[in-house]
């Protein structure tokens, strides 16, 4: 697994695992890491937005982008 510099991946990991545990919903971690990899790495790199990395995280754990948007937002304001 490549990992990002920074604490940029593990506050993804972070924040989606606690999403995750919210939601109650049972998810391989390989898929969680490989989501966390690439919102942080395209966010670093600053390739795409903020809404195009929700999806891409959206589609990777196959949630709502509702529900993602929701809490990513919940957790950026507290």
């Amino acid at each position: 697994m490549i990992r990002g510099s920074g604490n940029d991946g593990r506050t993804m990991k972070i924040a989606t695992a606690r999403m995750i545990q919210n939601h109650g919903l049972h998810i391989m971690s390989k898929r969680i890491e490989y989501a966390t990899f690439h919102i942080s790495s395209a966010r670093r790199k600053q390739r795409f937005g903020v809404a195009h990395c929700l999806v891409i995280i959206s589609i990777n754990l196959r949630l709502h982008v509702g529900i993602l948007i929701h809490h990513l937002l919940f957790l950026h304001v507290s």
